[in-house]
């Protein structure tokens, strides 16, 4: 037994394994668990139930600060292909929001959307990290990673429409064009927003920290975990069973494999796959 601690004790010392540097991830998810837990119990105290909108709400504010930080950090090296490419993405995505949301609502979710992806490019010089490809002038592979993303959410699709036709009941169709309009919004923020950005900044701080593989997987939990968790805060308190059945089912089965698409591909292609997913969702009037 001595002989065998021994043998762990020289394994973790050849790895170099500082345990400090898991001090920065294990901050933010405190950070976050904060927000998510506070909002919650704000929610019940005022007898509302809007417990998604006020935590994703909260969430998004904190993942802006962030963004005006990293921006205040690197303002030098914005480059305007930055920019121009960042307001139209604003631009699609809060046009898609506008009937659904109040003006406030609306010129928060811009001003958080465009501050991310400014802060996500400025991060995405690290060798592993997340890449626009309209950004770097790679129109090519843009295009086929939009075409890629589509093809790889097929089956998700029909599982998630599935899903709801078993939940909700028959389909209620919508007007396609307007569904493929509407599913623009989600599809665009959320992958900026929880991932991209979110992901390249891990990547940033933890790469010099941890071998690639590691700084992987913490990156895509952070880019997976507190995304999936702002859907359904009000399960904690209604349905406790419910909400971890859905924080693993909707992490493995939507969340994983849109960072890991941002993580291997780009985010074009994760942006066309949740784009896609969401399209037909509307299309069946869920």
């Amino acid at each position: 037994m001595k002989t065998r601690m021994n043998d762990i004790i020289v394994k973790v010392k050849e790895q170099n394994i500082n345990y400090k540097n898991f001090l920065f991830p294990i901050i933010i998810f405190g950070i976050f668990m904060l927000t998510y837990v506070l909002s919650i119990i704000v929610t019940m105290s005022k007898n509302e139930y809007n417990f998604m909108i006020r935590t994703w709400t909260w969430t998004e504010y904190i993942i802006g600060i962030g963004a005006v930080i990293v921006i205040a950090k690197y303002y030098k090296n914005i480059k305007i292909n930055y920019v121009v490419i960042g307001l139209i993405l604003t631009l699609i995505s809060c046009t898609s929001l506008i009937k659904r949301a109040d003006l406030i609502t609306g010129i928060q979710e811009a001003v958080i959307l465009f501050c991310t992806f400014i802060g996500g490019c400025l991060l995405s010089k690290e060798k592993n990290s997340i890449k626009c490809s309209l950004v770097d002038k790679k129109f090519e592979k843009s295009l086929s990673s939009v075409i890629i993303g589509i093809i790889f959410s097929i089956p998700l699709c029909i599982t998630n429409f599935i899903y709801f036709r078993i939940v909700v009941g028959s389909p209620k169709w919508e007007n396609p064009i307007m569904s493929a309009f509407f599913a623009l919004q989600p599809g665009i923020a959320e992958e900026i927003i929880f991932r991209f950005f979110v992901m390249n900044v891990f990547i940033a701080v933890l790469s010099n920290k941890f071998q690639p593989k590691w700084v992987m997987v913490i990156s895509m939990f952070f880019g997976v975990i507190p995304h999936s968790l702002v859907h359904f805060s009000q399960l904690w308190i209604l349905a406790p069973l419910n909400a971890i059945f859905l924080l693993i089912s909707t992490s493995l089965l939507f969340g994983l494999p849109m960072a890991y698409l941002q993580y291997k591909r780009d985010l074009e292609c994760a942006i066309a796959f949740h784009w896609f997913i969401d399209f037909i969702r509307f299309v069946g009037g869920y």
